[in-house]
């Protein structure tokens, strides 16, 4: 199975972290919950397949996704 979702970081400064990937959005979930718990920070979860976010923060409310347009 290829992993599809790629999971992020925003960091203090604003720049964005790649953490690592997961092959649903079960598993991204998880990651982030878990990730959050000794690090609080703001993570998302990006699909390659549909390129939409889902921001998840560290105290476990989630945003709806969003579509994001391809460059170019």
């Amino acid at each position: 199975m290829i992993a599809t979702f790629d999971l992020f970081r925003t960091e203090a400064d604003g720049t964005v972290k790649w953490l690592g990937v997961c092959a649903d959005l079960d598993a991204a979930k998880s990651q982030v919950i878990k990730l959050s718990v000794t690090l609080p920070a703001e993570y998302f979860v990006y699909s390659q397949t549909t390129e939409q976010k889902l921001f998840i923060k560290s105290d476990g409310q989630v945003s709806e996704p969003a579509n994001i347009a391809k460059a170019g």
